[in-house]
């Protein structure tokens, strides 16, 4: 079924993918768009989902994000999307999320590291332990050259932001 005209879109219509959720989401109910993030249809759905589960300041969204992140839900993509609402909700369990899973991080360094340098200058954010952002820059090290080169700007603007409390850590030659 295609979306009509002020018809609301509840649970029990699940062929979801037939509907344009963009020029939809007022017709979606909260329920509708958790069963997207949770059934995982289509990332860009996913997305989409997720972004407005944060506008409608639905308290799943944390969790879902959580989810997605700790299970390893989705691609890089979608996780580094995951990892930007997580951190904006609970800045607590995204950093714990960082310490269970960087090994694993590659395109979702650009997030963390975007996330982290927004606040570096709230009184969070001076608190971090520079052992904590060492572990950051080491991993973003033992990327190959071409993710480098992807997630280059989140790191020269995280290196410059943080500056002040890694004076002594190695740069990483970015050519």
């Amino acid at each position: 079924k295609n979306c009509t005209e002020g018809k609301i879109i509840t649970l029990s219509e699940k062929d979801w993918i037939k509907i344009d959720l963009k020029n939809n989401l007022e017709k979606v109910t909260n329920d509708y768009l958790v069963q997207i993030v949770k059934e995982m249809a289509g990332y860009e759905d996913v997305s989409t989902a997720l972004f407005e589960l944060s506008n409608r300041r639905d308290e799943r969204c944390e969790e879902l994000n959580f989810e997605i992140l700790a299970e390893e839900k989705g691609d890089q993509y979608l996780r580094a999307i995951s990892f930007g609402h997580l951190y904006t909700q609970n800045r607590k369990e995204a950093l714990e999320i960082i310490n269970m899973k960087l090994e694993g991080f590659n395109y979702e360094l650009g997030a963390v590291m975007s996330s982290i340098t927004v606040d570096s200058r709230q009184d969070f954010e001076k608190n971090i332990d520079v052992n904590f952002l060492r572990k950051i820059i080491n991993r973003c090290n033992e990327l190959d050259e071409k993710m480098q080169k992807v997630i280059e700007s989140d790191y020269i603007w995280f290196m410059d932001s943080y500056n002040f409390k890694l004076e002594n850590s190695t740069p990483w030659n970015l050519f």
